[in-house]
């Protein structure tokens, strides 16, 4: 390829490398032109590197049709209107957030809209004979983002798995399916009402993550210049917040003696039913010590029972008392 470009890369065991004679099929995100010599250039890596670690995994998308394009005749595939596609422009406005990436892709003139495709080849260098059982493509699988500014080289990123979502297993049999659909085959599904290919259902049991947590997500999934007052706060008080939480909760003594006061507190007042109960643990030294936790609790139960009443024995004396 001549110029700069961003690219995403198909995994390597991808159907696409049969057929395509490109040396390295791909989908441009970005042309950026002749950049050579730019001194932007590690930025520019840095910057991409940021984006496949924090704001995209890997994805599959789904072929429209295979067409020609642009004034060379290229034979391309094109790929359908999904959230997939929709998800990747998003990733082309982060991109322009950072100064070097939109300096040199607004040095270069561009299609007015940006068209996903995959190259298989052009008239001078046709594609090659797809001689499998199954022909045709149905979908792309792509693992890998790079900035390439050479002859199909430069920096590479690995992107992450989707959890729960398309794994190249999943991916050609969604592309099977769309073979067989093209060729009048009736697929039926056995099994669960509405299921689709290479979609699975949500576990019952899975951790629904809270609206805070997903804010806060969004916040960080952004480079910091392009973050607002307000994003910026909300990511550092969530940060903040989960640390505590767990600085408070790693120590198990601490939690344990909590529980173990509390339920020592329930079973004397269970049992004594009156303020006899509670004042017992303020002539024990040992169970005052195992019930610090319990406090909260015997003032609780002393002002449900009157017991101010019954004696000196006044909550708050019980309370500082376990204190010591």
């Amino acid at each position: 390829m001549a110029g700069w470009a961003i690219v995403a890369i198909p995994a390597a065991d991808d159907p696409v490398y049969k057929i395509s004679s490109e040396k390295v099929p791909h989908l441009t995100l970005m042309y950026l032109g002749d950049q050579e010599g730019n001194p932007s250039e590690v930025k520019m890596a840095s910057f991409l590197k940021h984006v496949a670690e924090t704001s995209l995994d890997r994805f599959h998308l789904q072929v429209d049709r295979r067409g020609t394009l642009g004034p060379d005749n290229a034979d391309v595939v094109f790929f359908r209107k999904t959230q997939q596609v929709q998800d990747l422009k998003s990733i082309r406005a982060n991109l322009l957030t950072n100064r070097a990436i939109s300096d040199a892709y607004n040095s270069v003139d561009q299609y007015p809209e940006w068209t996903p495709h995959v190259t298989l080849g052009y008239p001078t260098s046709p594609a090659k004979e797809d001689d499998r059982d199954y022909p045709g493509i149905y979908g792309v699988y792509f693992d890998r983002l790079a900035l390439w500014t050479g002859d199909f080289e430069g920096y590479e990123f690995e992107l992450s798995p989707q959890p729960d979502e398309f794994s190249p297993e999943v991916a050609m049999s969604a592309t099977l399916a769309g073979f067989l659909e093209e060729q009048g085959v009736e697929l039926k599904h056995h099994g669960v009402k509405g299921m689709k290919w290479g979609v699975r259902k949500k576990r019952k049991n899975a951790v629904q993550k809270s609206t805070d947590r997903k804010e806060a997500e969004r916040a960080l999934s952004k480079p910091i210049e392009a973050m607002t007052n307000k994003q910026l706060k909300t990511a550092n008080n969530r940060l903040q917040l989960e640390r505590s939480y767990k600085e408070l909760t790693k120590n198990p003594t601490f939690i344990e003696k909590v529980a173990k006061g509390n339920n020592s507190v329930r079973t004397l007042l269970g049992v004594g039913g009156t303020a006899v109960a509670a004042a017992a643990l303020y002539n024990n030294k040992d169970l005052r010590n195992i019930v610090k936790g319990g406090a909260t609790l015997i003032n609780d139960f002393m002002r449900s029972q009157g017991a101010r009443e019954a004696g000196y024995y006044t909550a708050s004396t019980i309370q500082k008392s376990i204190r010591r």
